[in-house]
């Protein structure tokens, strides 16, 4: 059993947003206002890990790094002081502004532990803190496989955590959290890819059921300005919550996290630079496949709500340069004005994508994006991926879609069929039904062993 460390200490901040809804900390140098600033720090056998939630004063709604330096190691995290976070559910895809609370994680050295450690933003230091041993928290559940797992190099691992479950409700987020994953699976473009996408999933209790309630993260509606339906926290999530999401991480190596709330409506919001997805289980399968495209692929929305920013239209799907796109070497099609949240002078390559609006399918530069990052994900592993799923277009003259074992297929080339077949209930123990040409002349299906031809993409 691994033991996890926690502490909880007061930090003082400096900001400048205006007041806020705690006394001013004193003792802050060169501040206009400050609040107080609440990191938890946990150990664990690979490091130390510090959680930060701020309540408050939340800076300008601009997105903003700090730097962190411990000893000898450094490192920059999102600013929780600042934050914009994508409001999802059927209503459609927009922003939210800042929230009154955010959180960082960030994993240090263990040799650092009793080090300081000091945050900076491009204004100077506005925190500075011990780091010593605190209590122990012992955590003995650990995170439990949910999808495929170990199937090839470089996977992108997300970790799924309840909100607004109760212990006696456990059952019913599993098959929550099934559900999705199931869904997930098939998501157009996605579902092309088996085996590169890992769920895992770590389980923490609320102590009362749904929104608005005393639950593990502290998760409510969105207030105004914002919609409603933008879910998010506006305090600190739970310490015991912070530290089990430290292990978990850890444990499971996350790229991704997804707050899976105990509600019927389609809510959600996601803050892409810490890859946090806050969502109801109302909200389904393609709101998480939208934010994958922001956290992992580096994609912009192509919608336009308004909320530009000066460095829009850097993205592989959204430019500047109409008359010269990034994509245009293999989309010829004239771009589209209105990208990245802005209005005009940024362009997308189409009008229809599931980074314009869920439901949708990627578009063709977003699903190469996706295809160039995965197939780096696996060159940097040094192991290599079973093929892409095909379909009967994809695959090169002379060679078949053939099926290759479970929901898999590949290109393969014509193989001598020994016996004829309709279902894998017709082949031996071990055996798939196959297509084995492009069935001209004589059956089509013969039984094989999955790799028995090899494939050849």
């Amino acid at each position: 059993m691994r033991r996890l460390f926690s502490l909880v200490l007061p930090l003082v901040v400096a900001c400048t947003s205006g007041p806020t809804d705690q006394e001013p900390v004193r003792g802050a140098s060169g501040s206009k206002s400050t609040s107080a600033l609440t990191l938890a720090l946990t150990f664990d056998s690979n490091g130390a890990h510090l959680a930060g939630v701020t309540r408050g004063a939340v800076g300008e709604d601009q997105p903003g790094t700090l730097k962190w330096i411990v000893g000898g190691a450094s490192g920059t995290v999102p600013d929780p002081r600042s934050r914009t976070t994508e409001v999802l559910g059927d209503a459609g895809l927009g922003h939210a502004t800042a929230h009154g609370g955010g959180a960082i994680l960030l994993a240090i050295p263990a040799s650092e532990a009793g080090g300081e450690l000091v945050l900076s933003d491009d204004q100077g230091e506005v925190a500075r803190l011990g780091l010593g041993d605190g209590p122990q928290v012992t955590r003995t559940a650990h995170a439990q496989s949910v999808g495929r797992h170990g199937e090839c190099g470089g996977p992108v691992n997300v970790l799924v955590m309840p909100e607004g479950f109760t212990e006696a409700e456990m059952p019913a987020y599993r098959a929550a959290v099934a559900r999705l994953v199931a869904d997930f699976n098939i998501v157009p473009a996605f579902s092309d890819h088996p085996g590169r996408f890992n769920f895992w999933s770590s389980e923490i209790a609320s102590r009362e059921s749904g929104l608005e309630r005393d639950t593990a993260w502290n998760v409510r509606y969105g207030v105004a300005p914002n919609p409603q339906r933008a879910i998010y926290w506006h305090t600190a999530p739970k310490e015991a919550t912070w530290a089990a999401y430290a292990e978990a991480r850890s444990e499971t190596k996350a790229d991704l996290l997804v707050v899976l709330v105990n509600a019927r409506e389609s809510l959600g919001s996601a803050d892409a630079p810490q890859r946090i997805v806050v969502q109801s289980i109302g909200a389904g399968a393609y709101g998480l496949a939208h934010e994958i495209g922001h956290a992992l692929l580096g994609l912009a929305d192509e919608y336009a709500d308004g909320t530009c920013l000066a460095t829009a239209g850097r993205r592989p799907n959204a430019t500047r340069t109409p008359a010269m796109p990034p994509w245009s070497a293999y989309l010829p099609e004239r771009p589209i004005e209105g990208a990245d949240s802005c209005v005009s002078g940024v362009w997308k390559p189409t009008d229809r994508c599931l980074m314009h609006r869920l439901g949708e399918d990627l578009c063709p530069v977003c699903a190469k994006r996706l295809v160039d990052v995965l197939a780096l994900r696996e060159r940097q592993s040094g192991v290599k991926c079973p093929p892409a799923n095909c379909t009967g277009e994809s695959c090169a003259a002379g060679l078949v879609c053939s099926e290759n074992g479970g929901v898999a297929s590949c290109c393969k080339r014509p193989f001598p069929i020994a016996t004829i077949c309709y279902s894998d209930e017709d082949c031996a123990s071990g055996e798939v039904c196959a297509r084995a040409n492009a069935g001209q002349d004589g059956p089509t299906f013969g039984c094989t062993r999955p790799n028995a031809v090899a494939c050849e993409r």
